[in-house]
């Protein structure tokens, strides 16, 4: 049987060797039934074009009384998110940086949130809970409220 450390050589391995040979977003899962202690891992590969933003940003759990909740076009690159509002000093301006403003708000339907993980893609909150996604930036596009003939929130 593979050891959890061996696995994590070859799939190290692959995963430096499949950046090379592809220019696409790959996801990995590895299973409970292909690690020595049953471990379940997940990656996804970034074909971002290098100017995503990579920071990896810790998002504490938030109380509000608020009605809505403001929602900003988050582009695929650096900076993802430039703003005070939110109260995450990863994301205050620098510079001469100017902060985002709002395209829209939504109801809010819970006073809580947990905190998380917050990447350019899906991450993880306090619980263990992970989200991911499929990024199709390339086929599909939505131009945001705000901007010249924008319909989407």
């Amino acid at each position: 049987m593979i050891s959890l450390k061996a696995l994590s050589a070859h799939t190290l391995a692959f995963l430096y060797i499949a950046t090379k040979l592809v220019n696409g977003c790959t996801v990995f899962y590895v299973g409970k039934d292909a690690t020595t202690d049953g471990s379940v891992m997940i990656t996804h590969s970034n074909d971002g074009e290098f100017d995503t933003d990579p920071r990896l940003v810790n998002v504490p759990a938030r109380h509000t009384t608020s009605a809505t909740r403001p929602i900003y076009f988050s582009p695929e690159s650096y900076p993802r998110h430039v703003g005070t509002t939110r109260q995450i000093p990863e994301y205050y301006p620098i510079g001469d940086q100017i902060e985002f403003e709002p395209i829209g708000f939504i109801p809010v339907v819970m006073s809580s949130t947990y905190a998380y993980l917050e990447q350019t893609y899906g991450a993880v909150n306090e619980h263990q809970v992970g989200i991911g996604e499929s990024t199709c930036s390339a086929i599909f596009g939505a131009i945001p409220l705000g901007a010249p003939n924008g319909t989407a929130l």
